[in-house]
């Protein structure tokens, strides 16, 4: 007995046989075939990203040094009556010194944010490309309830197609065996369409862009 699929596909090769879909295939000129999709950002592409990360429920903040940085998310930190986050970055550590911060990689699941790095930020789709090319893996980036994102400016650009260029280039074509992006708080609406944060990875993520950097 044919199923659904079957009698479905059978009535289109049918109609195509009897010239019904002929005439509807659609001829790009080269011009139009060449253009880009998606709008590029235009403008200050940090401004931009920080439009488009608040749009989707994150949070940006654009500082001028590490020091601001610090300062910043101290209060971030006493607002959400954290103790201390997880951060197993060397550099980070140094930079953000007055943050109470913990490198024990075993209260991952229990701290309630986590401050990390990333690869690149896209404009365009407010998006954090991460990887685990270094001794992170991944659960300081999906464990905790906040996730905390530090990034220089330079590391910001328009699109992800760039960040994926900027991978290859950074990694020699050798890509990390995990890339992800990251695009706003982690959400569902499975259940009666109703928007729930933090279904399955962070419920906040708050991303600082290092102006000169």
């Amino acid at each position: 007995m044919s199923n659904s699929r079957d009698i479905i596909l059978e009535k289109i090769r049918k109609a195509q046989a009897a010239g019904a879909t002929k005439g509807l295939a659609i001829e790009l000129t080269p011009e139009e075939a060449s253009a880009s999709v998606f709008v590029p950002p235009v403008g200050d592409l940090s401004e931009n990203f920080k439009s488009e990360l608040e749009k989707i429920s994150g949070t940006c903040f654009i500082v001028d040094n590490y020091s601001e940085a610090s300062t910043k998310i101290n209060e971030i930190l006493t607002a959400e009556q954290v103790d201390e986050v997880l951060c197993l970055e060397p550099q980070l550590l140094q930079q953000l010194q007055t943050v109470p911060s913990t490198n024990d990689i075993s209260v991952v699941r229990t701290c309630k944010a986590s401050i990390t790095g990333c690869e690149f930020l896209s404009s365009r789709t407010g998006s954090v490309m991460v990887s685990n090319a270094n001794a992170l893996g991944r659960r300081p980036h999906v464990a905790p309830e906040i996730h905390i994102v530090i990034a220089k400016q330079s590391q910001v650009v328009p699109d992800i197609e760039d960040a994926i260029a900027g991978m290859l280039e950074k990694y020699s074509g050798t890509l990390p065996s995990w890339v992800s992006n990251i695009t706003g708080p982690s959400r569902t609406a499975d259940i009666e369409k109703t928007l729930i944060l933090g279904a399955h990875g962070p419920k906040k993520i708050i991303v600082f862009i290092i102006k000169n950097q």
